[in-house]
C-alpha cells in the first residue's frame, strides 16, 4: 500500500494524469476532472483509512488517516456518497450516472457494516480475493462511469460554449 496509497504517489498520478490528457490529447476538461478526481481521492482516503497512507513510499512514517472505516464505517460510507452525489452535481451528470452512483455505493454497505450480510463470509481468509474483486469493482465502475458520463457530455458543453462565444461574437 505505500506506493498506492502515499500522499506523494497520488499527486504525482494527478499531475500526471492532467498533463497527459489535457496536453498530449487536448482534452482539458477532462484533465483537470481525472486530475482532480484523483487529488480527491487521497483526500477520502484521509479521512476513511486507518493509520495506514505514508507521506511517501520511501518514507515509512508518520502513517496518516483518520479512521472513519475502522471506528465509524457508516460515516465512511456517508462520506463517500456525498462525495460521489456532489461530484456528480458539479459535473452535472445525468440521472442515469446519478443512479449508478448510488446503487455502486449501496453496493458496499455491507463491507462496512457487519450486520448487512454481503460477499464477505466467501472472501474471508483470502486477502488476494478481497483485492481483486475490489479491483474489478473499481474497473466496472470506472468503465459504467464513463459510459454514463459519455463523451458526448464534454462535447456537448463544449459546443454549447462555443456557440455561445460565437453569437455574442467573442469568437472560439
Amino acid at each position: 500500500m505505500p506506493y498506492s496509497h502515499s500522499v506523494v504517489t497520488a499527486l504525482i498520478a494527478a499531475l500526471a494524469a492532467w498533463l497527459i490528457i489535457e496536453k498530449g490529447f487536448r482534452r482539458a476538461v477532462l484533465g483537470r476532472a481525472v486530475g482532480l478526481g484523483i487529488v480527491s481521492h487521497l483526500v477520502l482516503d484521509l479521512l476513511t483509512h486507518g493509520h495506514d497512507i505514508v507521506l511517501s513510499p520511501a518514507l515509512p512514517t508518520p502513517k496518516l488517516g483518520l479512521g472513519f472505516y475502522d471506528a465509524a464505517p457508516l460515516a465512511a460510507f456517508f462520506v463517500e456518497l456525498a462525495y460521489g452525489i456532489l461530484c456528480w452535481r458539479v459535473y452535472q451528470g445525468s440521472r442515469g450516472l446519478l443512479t449508478l452512483i448510488v446503487i455502486g455505493n449501496f453496493a458496499n454497505l455491507s463491507f462496512l457494516s457487519s450486520p448487512i450480510p454481503g460477499p464477505e463470509s466467501y472472501l474471508a481468509g483470502h486477502p488476494l480475493l478481497v483485492v481483486t474483486v475490489v479491483s474489478v469493482q473499481i474497473v466496472v465502475m470506472l468503465a459504467l462511469v464513463g459510459v454514463l458520463a459519455g463523451r458526448d457530455d464534454f462535447n456537448s458543453n463544449e459546443r454549447l460554449r462555443i456557440g455561445r462565444r460565437i453569437s455574442t461574437g467573442t469568437g472560439c
